[in-house]
């Protein structure tokens, strides 16, 4: 007798198991609870920025073509910036004076003796300089790669030295402000 009762008793428990499964569904399934989920975001300001070609002004001729009868010398193959920056981020590119400057004046520097050349960075036909002279270059982001050219000139009228085997030099660093 014993058995039988321990079987009659699980046989009892799994069916109200069962049913209980059963109606689970059932009984629940015309309830509902509902609530929102916010989800929030910020879009950070950010450039990335590369340099690229170097300038080769070759030939200045202080007696000729470039003597103060003659014309400015000009690169022929412009520098260009490229630069990516968040979409509709206002960003200001500046070229520092670089490391031969006199004041706000650049100046290529003669690598055997210092003698200098002076010359101008511009942006179309305007000078192109710092965000501290408002001659830094204002542009809007745009979310894509994007380019900025940098003309080179050499005034005409100096008369800088000639050393066998030396050549003038000077390095600009770019800043995008934003």
């Amino acid at each position: 007798m014993t058995n039988k009762i321990s079987f009659r008793f699980l046989s009892a428990s799994v069916a109200a198991v069962g049913a209980a499964l059963a109606l689970s569904p059932a009984a629940f399934a015309d309830k509902a609870a509902t609530g929102n989920v916010t989800v929030n975001s910020n879009v950070a300001a950010n450039c990335i920025a590369t340099v690229s070609g170097s300038v080769s002004l070759t030939g200045y001729d202080s007696v000729v073509a470039n003597a103060s009868g003659g014309s400015d010398l000009s690169d022929s193959s412009t520098a260009s910036i490229a630069y990516t920056c968040t979409k509709d981020l206002p960003v200001k590119i500046e070229l520092g004076y670089g490391s031969n400057a006199v004041g706000t004046q650049r100046n290529l520097a003669n690598t055997v003796n210092g003698d200098k050349i002076a010359y101008n960075l511009l942006d179309g036909s305007a000078a192109w300089g710092t965000n501290a002279n408002s001659a830094a270059k204002s542009v809007t982001g745009t979310g894509i790669s994007q380019s900025a050219a940098v003309t080179v000139v050499i005034p005409k009228g100096q008369n800088p030295s000639f050393a066998s085997g030396s050549s003038y030099a000077d390095t600009i660093t770019a800043n995008l402000l934003y």
